[in-house]
């Protein structure tokens, strides 16, 4: 598409989708206005509203019951194939320094890596992101049609966007190289929702943001996400919509965050998935978060899949507490590396 590399320029999030598409050409139809929010935790999605193919159901424990969403159909009820659209979207980042940090040099791994190209799993031969549904719901999908693909991705051009100062700096590591630093209200709450006005991303498909060498400071400039998914309900021509977004830095050949996101895209795809309280494994009880983040609790476990190094993923049920786990050979995870659902938090 032409016109995709102009500058985009800081804005408010309230204000960024209308910027946005003035910012990618005539004729463009992408997104108008931010909505006020998510639905929480429990909350329907109000109808009509366009997104990403989705199922919902809950779970109670400890006398709650939590509802939940997952990307796809339902393994339980129904077990249907789904595939989903995805576009790449590579960022290139300016700094106030003069140092570009350009993600298009490195995004073409991504469509060849496992999140697409199908391998060997436990669960079958298919693709990374299938293989961890298949795998975690496994009680039902042994015996089904249920799949969660991704459709072959669009890959569109670099997009240039220049970092405010005020918003990001550069620092130069031991071995000479520099990585960035972006602020999270400004990359993934203003420059995402910007980038999907610009490129007409239709909130049926997945946007995968992919930088080189960036880091995301935390809310508060604590550092720092290398990955991060996220929701975006916004006003279209068509009729509210919620967009969706994985963002991961990688290299070449180096997909193992973005793999951790993409998964956890799938487990919680608006980021309103609250479960009970959970201890994070290998840890002197320390608190690991209240929400179904599949990748946290084994993030320090990896394996690889056609030269790709992906990460191991936790299961629904070790999040919900079943016993026996719904999970493939009883896992609660896909490598078999947790042997017990969580420990709740007190």
């Amino acid at each position: 598409m032409p016109g995709l590399s102009k500058l985009v320029m800081r804005t408010s999030i309230a204000a960024a989708a209308a910027i946005a598409a003035g910012c990618g050409g005539a004729g463009n139809s992408g997104a108008s206005a931010v909505l006020s929010g998510l639905p929480s935790n429990g909350e329907a999605v109000a109808p009509k509203t366009s997104t990403i193919p989705f199922w919902q159901s809950s779970f109670s424990y400890g006398g709650k019951t939590y509802a939940f969403r997952m990307v796809g159909t339902d393994p339980i009820t129904s077990g249907g194939a789904t595939t989903i659209g995805s576009e790449i979207v590579p960022v290139r980042l300016v700094f106030s320094d003069g140092t570009t940090l350009d993600g298009g040099s490195v995004a073409g791994g991504i469509a060849s890596s496992p999140l697409y190209a199908n391998g060997s799993y436990a669960a079958g031969y298919t693709q990374y992101g299938d293989a961890v549904m298949r795998s975690e719901f496994w009680k039902y999908a042994a015996r089904e049609n249920y799949h969660v693909l991704l459709a072959a991705p669009v890959a569109e051009p670099a997009v240039t966007v220049n970092v405010p100062a005020a918003d990001g700096y550069v620092k130069r590591k031991q071995n000479g190289t520099k990585i960035g630093y972006v602020t999270f209200e400004w990359f993934i709450k203003t420059v995402e929702p910007q980038i999907i006005a610009q490129l007409n991303i239709k909130p049926t498909s997945v946007a995968i943001f992919a930088t080189n060498d960036v880091s995301v400071l935390q809310p508060g400039n604590y550092c720092c996400y290398a990955g991060y998914h996220e929701a975006f309900p916004m006003s279209t021509p068509s009729g509210p919509a919620i967009f969706t977004t994985v963002w991961a830095s990688v290299t070449t050949h180096g997909v193992e965050t973005l793999s951790h996101e993409f998964a956890e895209w799938l487990n919680d795809p608006f980021y309103t998935n609250d479960v009970p309280k959970w201890v994070q494994p290998n840890t002197n009880n320390a608190c690991g978060g209240s929400q179904l983040e599949v990748g946290d609790p084994v993030t320090t476990q990896a394996f690889t899949v056609g030269g790709y190094v992906m990460q191991d993923e936790a299961f629904y049920s070790w999040f919900t507490r079943d016993m026996p786990s719904l999970g493939i050979d009883g896992r609660y995870d896909l490598l078999g590396k947790l042997t017990k659902p969580a420990v709740s938090c007190t």
